[in-house]
């Protein structure tokens, strides 16, 4: 079974439409053979990014709390949730150290360097859409995904 790590930029095109979206949407049509891990944190991101478009006015109070409401549905049965722990934050550390991050997008790439997979699996795929946090996985030796490409 492949595993995807996403990136809240990833994770946000499964519920607002933008490019990347399609792919995405792909991804997520086969529980059967991928794995959808996100962080904890991505809670937070998520619900930001949502309100930021709609102060914006590019997305509806009524399309925001639709995928409001879906993610929370999905929290439960679509996605792994990775919490963030004190080694995913040492290695945060260690991430913006040695590439121009932002502070969470360390951390997001931290839970994905340190995620626990099943035996056989390999590594997981680190889904986004911002091209920096990609070159530093890329950088870090992961497979990367933007499905804004």
């Amino acid at each position: 079974m492949a595993s995807y790590f996403l990136d809240t930029s990833a994770l946000a095109k499964l519920y607002v439409r933008e490019a990347g979206t399609a792919t995405m949407l792909r991804l997520a049509s086969h529980p059967d053979r991928t794995r959808l891990v996100i962080l904890s944190l991505s809670r937070v991101e998520f619900r930001a990014a949502v309100q930021r478009r709609v102060r914006s006015r590019e997305l509806s109070i009524e399309n925001a709390r639709a995928a409001l409401a879906a993610f929370h549905d999905h929290l439960g049965s679509v996605y792994v949730v990775q919490h963030v722990t004190e080694a995913i934050i040492d290695k945060a550390l260690d991430l913006v150290d040695r590439h121009d991050l932002r502070a969470y997008d360390s951390i997001q790439l931290a839970a994905c360097l340190t995620l626990p997979m099943p035996s056989g699996d390999g590594q997981a795929i680190f889904a986004g859409a911002d091209v920096r946090l990609l070159a530093a996985a890329a950088e870090e030796g992961w497979p990367v995904l933007n499905p804004a490409e």
